[in-house]
């Protein structure tokens, strides 16, 4: 299973959702930033490179990278 389709790809409306109708929104920046179509094309290119870098694990070890990336994007997000 190709890394990238573990993770939702909607998180960037979601976050745009949060600060259209209140300029001092105090996360604003942080969440203008993760709604990026630029943070977006990089996480996607992150995705490719992982999924090509987990062609050669098997079971286990693939279960494994696929956990601690849904870890990382939960956290980032």
């Amino acid at each position: 299973m190709p890394i990238g389709l573990v993770v939702p790809k909607d998180e960037s409306q979601i976050l745009r959702g949060f600060t259209t109708h209140d300029e001092n929104h105090p996360y604003k920046k942080w969440i203008e930033t993760y709604a990026s179509t630029d943070f977006e094309d990089n996480a996607l290119q992150i995705e490719e490179l992982l999924d090509k870098l987990s062609v050669s694990l098997i079971g286990e070890e693939l279960e494994i990278i696929v956990k601690l990336y849904q870890q990382a994007i939960g956290l980032e997000v």
